[in-house]
């Protein structure tokens, strides 16, 4: 007897993929399809019954003894074909090698363990993908906060930690343009520390360092965090971006002016339908000359003729 097919059967489709392989078989060897296709009628029933009334795989063997092709399922053993013609071993081999070859790629627990591998396979190339993507997601976490920080620095005073002249021009010029557009109250405050040149003459540039870092801390303390805008322009010369009116940069400088003792001056001017840039800080400018001209200590604002002062009676 010779085996040409051993096939475990575990679902349904895997009964139709049989049927193939044994029709596969007849037609190599010679047989009669259409009588073979009804005798297989019978040993399909009696695997479908074996296959639902086992939970394990069902074994099914085909073979061949003299001119009999037949197909053993458990203990029954039921003929398919007869072959007319005796096959030569060569035939016999090829035969069962493709039966082989085929049945393995669709074979239940070939499946079942390619299945897995694939799974697993998955499962690694998605866990290694995770792996990827968070050391993704932290580089560019890490450029991000060099970016950040890089901003930081180039819009920043060093000293003080207020805005510097470049983010000063670049703000008043959008700030400006907006205001005008939405209609919206702004101001401008320029600042100078009274007599800079004799504190640090005195006190030597330490103390002076210091002196201005008190004058950064005053305003950030008098001005909305977030909202208005702390730039030092230079040395002793500081600015405010304010939006708001004149009224609001007011209460502003009075602050301002209490928390340095008197000691710096400060300009103040509203923002007009007619100003551009230029006239709006020459205003300002003047504000500020007028204030210190007024004795310092105080601040004045653009349009308005008298200088008020603040000092605490």
């Amino acid at each position: 007897m010779q085996i040409l097919l051993k096939y475990f059967l575990l679902i349904e489709p895997d009964r139709q993929r049989l049927s193939r392989f044994v029709l596969y078989a007849v037609e190599a060897l010679g047989g009669n399809l259409f009588s073979a296709t009804l005798s297989l009628d019978k040993c399909m029933t009696a695997l479908y019954q074996a296959v639902h009334a086992s939970e394990e795989t069902v074994e099914a063997v085909l073979s061949l003894e003299g001119d009999q092709l037949s197909m053993q399922v458990a203990d029954a053993s039921f003929p398919i074909s007869r072959i007319s013609q005796t096959p030569s071993a060569e035939k016999l081999l090829e035969i069962s090698t493709r039966l082989k070859q085929e049945s393995e790629l669709a074979a239940p627990e070939v499946l079942r363990q390619r299945n897995a591998r694939i799974s697993e396979d998955l499962e690694r190339a998605k866990a290694k993908a995770a792996r990827e993507m968070q050391q993704l997601e932290a580089e560019l976490e890490r450029r991000r906060l060099e970016l950040v920080q890089a901003q930081s620095v180039a819009e920043h005073d060093s000293l003080t930690g207020l805005y510097n002249h470049g983010f000063y021009d670049q703000r008043l010029e959008e700030a400006v343009a907006r205001c005008k557009r939405q209609s919206e109250a702004l101001c401008l405050l320029m600042l100078d520390v009274d007599k800079f040149k004799e504190i640090n003459d005195t006190h030597g540039h330490i103390f002076g360092d210091e002196y201005l870092k008190r004058v950064a801390n005053s305003m950030l303390q008098a001005c909305r965090h977030e909202v208005d805008f702390c730039c030092r322009l230079g040395g002793d010369e500081f600015a405010i971006i304010i939006f708001s009116d004149a009224k609001q940069s007011e209460r502003v400088a009075k602050n301002i002016l209490t928390s340095m003792d008197m000691k710096v001056s400060i300009g103040i001017a509203q923002l007009l339908p007619d100003d551009s840039i230029k006239t709006f800080c020459e205003r300002c400018d003047h504000a500020l000359y007028e204030a210190k001209e007024k004795g310092r200590g105080q601040y004045a604002v653009s349009n308005i003729r008298a200088v008020v002062k603040t000092r605490t009676s």
